[in-house]
């Protein structure tokens, strides 16, 4: 018996490649998205799909197709939410009705695509969800700001969602992409061609090959991020200072006296680590004559704001000196440096 794959946002870009490789690869497919008439065109070029309109931002919409699909196909033993979409606007004048429907489709979507399929997972003891998130969820940008916050709050879901389902079989993980070459981007870029900066945008099929290789192993990671090497100096650094601020707030579990809460953090912290230096071979720049920085962590990482601000991107040099650390290895000594603090504090509390 084929394995059932749900897919939403099937209509177009990341969704729809992604709906017909499952196809290609023996799934039965249902392919949801709001488009109907859309759908419609990808079953004349894969007619094993079957097509399923809905609107993700309504919860009983969302119950009652993942309740056909499972009467037409069976229980759905794999989840690709692609579904979403993005508005952008000044943080402070955006149309409030953009706001709302961002957070509605984003992170609502998310909400309800999740309940409808993974009470049935985790009964059965076995399935995976795939959920695109965005890597501004993590690295805000301007007149991006609704659009992060939905994403930032979709991505936060997916990592307690993982948490929760721990143990159960149902394999949880969430992918946050930078610029991927889809009709939304495209759509974007329409209103402002300078939305995307200078970024180079990565094709469906590398985000979809870079996707299913870190599937493949044996235990795939919570996070996911294609194109994160292509990022320019700006982005990469406030991405690092991302991730070191969601390891100090990971401190929170130490305190519980929980050990292996200790030892998951030393987990994704490796994981952290070695996404930090994917960025580190690909990304790693500076400017010429910033070896004197400050000597803390984030010093360390990244030039201050005035060295970079004026330079050309053939001025930034990839550069690795002997007295400098690398980021990835910045990254696993701060990790080191918290989880001993947080047994201290621990020790603390208990006496």
């Amino acid at each position: 018996m084929s394995r059932v794959a749900l897919v939403t946002g099937a209509a177009s870009g990341i969704g729809l490649a992604a709906a017909h490789r499952l196809a290609a690869s023996g799934c039965s497919v249902a392919a949801v998205d709001v488009d109907a008439s859309a759908l419609q065109r990808l079953l004349v070029a894969a007619p094993d799909v079957r097509a399923h309109p809905c609107d993700i931002s309504d919860a009983d919409a969302v119950a009652a197709t993942v309740d056909k699909v499972t009467k037409t196909l069976g229980p759905v033993d794999h989840l690709f939410h692609a579904a979403g979409i993005c508005r952008i606007g000044d943080a402070a004048d955006q149309p409030i009705d953009d706001v709302r429907a961002l957070v509605d489709v984003n992170l609502f979507g998310t909400i309800h695509v999740c309940r409808a399929v993974v009470p049935a997972m985790v009964k059965r003891g076995s399935g995976s969800l795939v959920l695109v998130s965005s890597m501004a969820g993590w690295v805000p940008s301007p007149k991006f700001s609704a659009y992060a916050a939905s994403k930032a709050a979709a991505t936060a879901y997916a990592e307690a969602l993982y948490n929760e389902t721990r143990g159960t079989g149902v394999n949880v993980t969430c992918v946050c992409p930078t610029e991927v070459d889809t009709p939304l981007a495209t759509e974007v870029r329409s209103v402002d061609a300078s939305a995307f900066g200078g970024m180079r945008p990565m094709s469906v099929d590398n985000f979809l090959d870079h996707v299913e290789a870190k599937l493949a192993k044996k235990h795939p990671p919570l996070f996911i991020f294609p194109g994160v090497a292509e990022l320019d100096l700006e982005a990469y650094r406030s991405l690092i200072i991302h991730i070191v601020d969601g390891l100090d707030r990971r401190l929170l579990f130490l305190t519980s006296g929980n050990r292996d809460s200790a030892r998951r953090l030393r987990r994704q912290g490796r994981w952290y680590g070695a996404v930090a230096h994917q960025a580190d071979q690909g990304a790693r720049t500076r400017s010429p004559g910033v070896g004197n920085r400050p000597a803390g962590l984030r010093g360390r990482m990244a030039a201050p704001r005035s060295d970079v601000k004026g330079s050309t991107r053939s001025e930034l040099v990839s550069v690795r000196n002997a007295d400098q650390p690398s980021v990835h290895s910045l990254l696993g000594s701060h990790l080191e440096r918290r989880v001993d603090r947080g047994r201290r504090l621990r020790h603390q509390f208990r006496t």
